[in-house]
């Protein structure tokens, strides 16, 4: 896959070519993408709807008019909506490392791993990847403890922490510590690319979001099919966003860390040099 035209300022990671990438990939890409999420999706939706049917239908209920204070929900749908949280999770971090793999892969230009492919070469990296995510989070929130700024600091610095577990096999706190390297120097630029994904997905769910939301108001309640569309134009977009993520990953990687005079790629097997 063709690399963003590169500048001549060490800062820069070429946004716009950069979102580009990402956007085709995961457009040219996007029934095998697809099949990983609906390998996590379609079981929620079905442990929802049949776990969960008194929560659901409390939505056709609020519809028609009636009041839903009065309802009681039983002991096992709560049980249930544990047990799908707790497979979201489990299954949902094996889903993002294989969307992960499987998207660095094609933004290599090599082919497009299959669903079983995906998920098999990444099964070893899913303890990796959510001791990362565990870390980033943590990190985030002591950040934000202190005021907002901080955690919104600390979460773009470390936003590659995840891709890079999974696409280059490093530990947690090495792949924390890649993260930094990469944005160190780039914060601004890393900000502004996430926050170009971030306007662009908004750009699509929110014409479709608000008006079903409003018709739904006007009609006294959600219809009960609401929550399951909203789960899959989420799961949608979120393709591209993750893509994304991984095209600015593999970007900053060929860049090297800001300061290094021939700006080499990050090394795969050890910690990358620190900035001269």
């Amino acid at each position: 896959m063709d690399q963003p035209v590169v500048s001549s300022d060490p800062r820069s990671i070429g946004v716009y070519p950069t979102f580009v990438s990402g956007v085709s990939a995961a457009a040219k890409n996007f029934l095998p993408l697809l099949g990983v999420y609906l390998f996590l999706a379609a079981p929620v939706v079905v442990m929802l709807t049949l776990g969960c049917p008194t929560m659901f239908g409390m939505a056709a209920i609020a519809r028609i008019g009636a009041s839903i204070e009065n309802i009681g929900i039983p002991a096992h749908e709560w049980i249930a909506l544990a047990g799908t949280l707790l497979f979201a999770m489990g299954v949902g971090s094996w889903t993002y490392a294989a969307s992960y793999h499987m998207a660095d892969t094609v933004l290599a230009g090599e082919p497009c791993p299959g669903v079983g492919a995906a998920y098999g070469a990444t099964l070893e990296r899913v303890p990796a990847f959510i001791g990362t995510y565990i870390c980033l989070i943590a990190l985030t929130m002591v950040g934000a403890m202190f005021f907002l700024l901080p955690g919104i600091y600390v979460a773009i610095v470390l936003s590659l922490a995840p891709v890079r577990a999974v696409a280059r096999g490093r530990g947690p706190l090495e792949a924390i510590a890649d993260s930094f390297r990469m944005v160190k120097g780039r914060w601004w630029r890393v900000f502004g690319f996430l926050l170009l994904v971030a306007l662009c997905i908004q750009a699509v769910y929110l014409p479709v979001g608000v008006p079903l939301q409003v018709l739904a108001g006007m009609q006294g309640g959600l219809p009960m099919w609401y929550i399951p569309f909203t789960i899959s134009l989420s799961m949608l977009l979120g393709i591209f966003q993750l893509v994304c993520s991984a095209a600015l990953h593999r970007r900053l990687e060929a860049l090297g860390p800001v300061g290094t005079s021939h700006a080499p790629p990050m090394p795969e097997d050890t910690a990358a040099d620190e900035p001269g």
